[in-house]
């Protein structure tokens, strides 16, 4: 019955959602769509090419046609990320390790005590170490399912800071120790500016008790947090990145990294890559519309670090999702530390997923890139296919496979039409209308209030 009901609702769905009917010759160029014929619905992502080779912003340009060259419906979503896909942070119970100097590794956990199941409830701690820097930590990872893919510390920032090597070893019975990792955390004062560097990535399956002791024998920092960081059940969406040239401007003693946008594609993330090491950025990001209005998205830090074979670099830069025709970094006066010429730039995106109707025969065509369609009032999709995909919470669409591109019109559609004069007289006589309509009425009303 639910069958019944859903391939009537999409019977009752338009053909063409309006306007002008437009053949496939009408767009610039089309991508084969296969589909396995079981299926109501099937979604794909968008490539790239399809946001290259569109006119409108909104990506309305685009049709999907069956195999008797007859539009079906199609709608435009973005993947949202699940809850199951945010990473899960708990926090660990610590405690920190003293040693007088030259003590051996094992030393290290003498005089631990454990409770019924395997917990640490106590650590002796000597007369001798009061006052002293801890030369280890250990980190008690609790009996769990699933194993954490990484740590993230957080110390009390004192001084000017250093690079720390840590080498992480693990173990099930505090006594046999097993190394598993090398990492470097980083506490460093670069050109007045603060860098804090505290995760450590884990094996994928480690043991119940970690330990973190200092690869050059030098004290700890004083750890105030202790975090597992378990990894997404499902990955979310992945970005695309692209290599976008910039130039250097100078502007009243200021720098700007300055970057044209040939085509609308929303991104939501930017980051920076450094062929020096050692080599930082640190930018007040803005965004410049169609209008000229320029709107502020955020200060990033951007670095390259290297220590002994480690490698630091800070994540990705995330904003809203937007579609500026410009992008404009401006270098702040305490973060410029780098090669500008061998600097590159990328911005991120997160494509989107076309949802269509199989309706007719096969193959399925989607035909994209038409600049005839900025004047036609052609320019809405319908929005009842989600709801429609998504019946009783259960998703009936399937993944549709992406074909070879073809040519349809050419890059001549994709040119925009040139404006009729004649609409502008138009618009001219009627405005000099209104206006005209305006005064005479204004006079008409004082002549009456003179009387």
């Amino acid at each position: 019955m639910k069958s019944i009901l859903i391939i009537f609702l999409i019977a009752l769905l338009p053909t063409v959602a309006g306007g002008e009917e437009f053949v496939k010759e009408d767009f610039a160029y089309g991508l084969i769509l296969n589909t396995d014929n079981q299926g109501a619905f099937y979604t794909i992502t968008l490539p790239h090419d399809v946001y290259v080779n569109t006119v409108l912003e909104n990506l309305a340009d685009m049709k999907v046609f069956n195999g008797e060259d007859q539009t079906v419906p199609h709608d435009l979503r973005y993947p949202l990320p699940s809850e199951k896909q945010e990473k899960e942070r708990i926090s660990l119970p610590f405690f920190p390790l003293f040693s007088r100097q030259n003590m051996s590794d094992t030393e290290l956990s003498m005089r631990i005590e454990t409770g019924s199941e395997g917990e640490i409830v106590n650590i002796e701690r000597s007369r001798s170490s009061e006052g002293k820097a801890p030369a280890a930590y250990l980190v008690d990872m609790e009996e769990r399912e699933n194993s954490p893919a990484s740590l993230r510390l957080e110390w009390n920032t004192d001084g000017p800071g250093n690079l720390l090597p840590v080498i992480v070893e693990d173990s099930e019975d505090l006594i046999s120790w097993r190394r598993v990792n090398r990492a470097t955390l980083a506490d460093l004062v670069f050109m007045n500016n603060r860098l804090q560097h505290g995760e450590i990535e884990l094996p994928r399956k480690s043991r119940r008790y970690l330990r973190l002791r200092t690869d050059n024998g030098i004290s700890f920092p004083q750890l105030s947090l202790v975090e597992a960081i378990f990894s997404p059940q499902q990955q979310p969406s992945t970005r695309r990145w692209l290599n976008v040239p910039f130039t250097v401007e100078k502007e009243s003693g200021r720098i700007f990294l300055e970057m044209e946008l040939a085509h609308r594609i929303p991104i939501d993330g930017l980051k920076m890559e450094f062929d020096q090491p050692n080599s930082l950025l640190k930018v007040r990001v803005s965004s410049i519309n169609s209008d000229e209005r320029q709107q502020y998205r955020g200060e990033g830090l951007f670095y390259y670090l290297t220590d002994n074979g480690n490698v630091l670099y800070n994540e990705p830069m995330s904003f809203r999702r937007h579609s500026p025709t410009k992008l404009r970094l401006e270098l702040m006066e305490n973060g410029i530390g780098a090669d500008l010429e061998s600097t590159r730039i990328f911005l991120g995106y997160t494509p989107q997923e076309m949802l269509f109707v199989a309706r007719g025969s096969t193959p399925f065509l989607l035909a994209y890139g038409n600049g005839k369609m900025q004047t036609s009032v052609d320019t809405k999709r319908t929005t009842a296919l989600q709801s429609l995909a998504e019946k009783d919470e259960q998703s009936l669409d399937r993944e549709a496979g992406i074909g070879k591109q073809i040519i349809l019109g050419g890059e001549k559609m994709l040119a925009l039409p040139a404006p009729n004069p004649w609409m502008k007289r138009i618009l001219w006589l009627v405005l000099v209308g209104g206006v005209a309509v305006l005064a005479a009425m204004a006079w008409s009303l004082t002549r009456k209030m003179n009387r």
